[in-house]
């Protein structure tokens, strides 16, 4: 024990400091899916393209994603190692296809926190100039969050949480001011229930909808990534549910208002002709130019809180895949004082730089080619992540000895894998809604995920003594095996 005492990083599982509740895994989370970023820019595309049922496409979303949640939670409780989702398809379908799972879930996190630096430089080039008048060249702004991003990635848990905190309250905040003030003032054509009926929500563009809609929980699974850091393994659950609900509700209800004020045709109108404005004009006309102004500075910090969200689980995942083999060793060193897995944090972050430099080198576009082309990827990711889980959730518990609870799981992942797979082919089939370009670019980012999950399982397959996710014996975690070998 000396040795660790003296050593000023130690190989082990990321972070064994036990500091996490509810409250912090609902901020990680949340501040993933980036609520003010995603109403202003991702709303109005579902609503132009889908049409007004977005209202009741969120709670339809929401309903698969809880049916989801039973056998997630079920899981989570037998499962409690680092991995997230990966370890569950280790455990329900194997370490082959496990390996593959943690590649797609890597770069899932990697790519939404790479993609989101160029969304976050654009927007906080036009909050500088219109609220300070002077503008920076967007590789400036991408360069300096991708900085502030690493610094922040190697301090403590707990600290990244009460910075996502602060900012998501005050985002939900305002969002909730602008859309109780224009259903109080009746918007265009007064309240309807119009968007929640089935048949618009079942409509014919449907499919581009829930495309949009399930977007809006972009990382709501990686309540599991901390298992390893929560004080009450019962955070989990919570915290888990409560997203859903909380999410599901707030974005429903904000769309709804957004309807209300242009009206059901109007709504649609403005959305198909120009989404950027259309949260912005509604704001402006029914609250005042101090609320649109707020949202500009919001709508940047809502991008770093993502950014901050999606590298922490990046971290955690890098960290993770080095202890099991799967990535090198040195990326599972945690440092004593903060205990975060701080050379996974460093190497993502040296990542990003490289990335942004690419796209500047050969004059990318900051929104239309490093956010698109580098997040759309993930769009796909964490659905198919979350069907591969669904799947082994079903594999895991029909072994067991038939019970209620296996029978409970059993019925409810099997809706919840049915529904995403159709959401998958939903994303692929509109993903020009996503990328805005047609073609070979639509083709690669369409397969992107799926070529890494069989690329990892080749991997596994030719490695396959190497590669040692904690399968072995279910009974342990990671972090009792180091804490013994200490």
């Amino acid at each position: 024990m000396a040795a660790i005492e003296h050593n000023a990083e130690i190989p082990a599982q990321p972070s064994r400091r036990k500091t996490l509740g509810t409250p912090h895994l609902l901020f990680f989370v949340v501040a993933a899916a980036a609520p003010v970023g995603f109403v202003l820019s991702a709303v109005p595309l579902a609503i132009g393209r889908g049409g007004i049922g977005t209202v009741g496409a969120f709670i339809v979303t929401a309903v698969v994603l809880l049916l989801f949640a039973v056998g997630f939670v079920a899981m989570a409780q037998r499962v409690q190692r680092v991995g997230g989702l990966y370890e569950f398809v280790v455990e329900g379908i194997g370490r082959v296809p496990g390996v593959g799972a943690a590649y797609v879930a890597v770069a899932t996190y990697a790519l939404a926190a790479i993609g989101a630096t160029g969304a976050f430089a654009v927007f906080a080039d036009i909050a500088s100039q219109d609220l300070l008048g002077f503008e920076v060249p967007w590789i400036v702004w991408a360069l300096g969050v991708a900085a502030l991003m690493g610094v922040f990635g190697i301090l403590r848990i707990e600290a990244n949480a009460k910075i996502l905190g602060a900012i998501i309250v005050v985002e939900i905040a305002m969002l909730l001011v602008v859309a109780c003030v224009i259903v109080w003032q009746g918007g265009a054509e007064g309240p309807s229930i119009a968007p929640w009926q089935p048949k618009e929500v079942f409509g014919g563009h449907s499919g581009a909808m829930f495309a949009v809609t399930f977007a809006a929980f972009a990382g709501f699974e990686a309540t599991a990534i901390y298992s390893n850091e929560v004080k009450n393994k019962r955070s989990i659950a919570r915290a888990t549910y409560l997203v859903i609900v909380a999410l599901a509700a707030l974005y429903s209800f904000v769309t709804w208002a957004l309807i209300t004020a242009y009206g059901n045709i109007g709504a649609v109108s403005a959305a198909a002709t120009d989404p950027t404005t259309m949260f912005f004009t509604a704001t402006q006309t029914y609250v005042g130019t101090w609320a649109v102004k707020v949202f500009e500075v919001l709508i940047v910090a809502s991008w770093f809180a993502s950014i901050l969200a999606f590298h922490n689980a990046t971290a955690r995942y890098l960290a993770t895949m080095g202890s099991n083999g799967m990535a090198p060793k040195w990326l599972n060193t945690t440092r004593q004082k903060s205990g975060t897995p701080w050379k996974a944090s460093v190497s993502h972050t040296a990542l990003t730089f490289v990335v942004i430099a690419a796209f500047a080198f050969f004059n990318g576009d900051p929104y239309l080619d490093l956010y698109i082309l580098g997040s759309t990827p993930a769009i796909i990711g964490i659905p198919l992540l979350e069907l591969l889980a669904g799947i082994a959730i079903i594999c895991y518990f029909y072994r067991r000895t038939p019970s209620r609870t296996r029978t409970v799981v059993l019925v409810t992942s099997g809706l919840a894998a049915a529904c995403l797979a159709a959401v998958i082919a939903a994303i692929i089939a509109n993903i020009e809604l996503f990328t805005a370009r047609t073609g070979a670019a639509n083709v690669i980012v369409s397969a992107l995920m799926f070529l890494l999950f069989l690329g990892g399982m080749a991997w596994a397959l030719l490695r396959r003594d190497h590669t040692t996710p904690h399968s072995a014996d279910p009974r342990s975690s990671p972090d009792q095996h180091n804490q013994e070998s200490s």
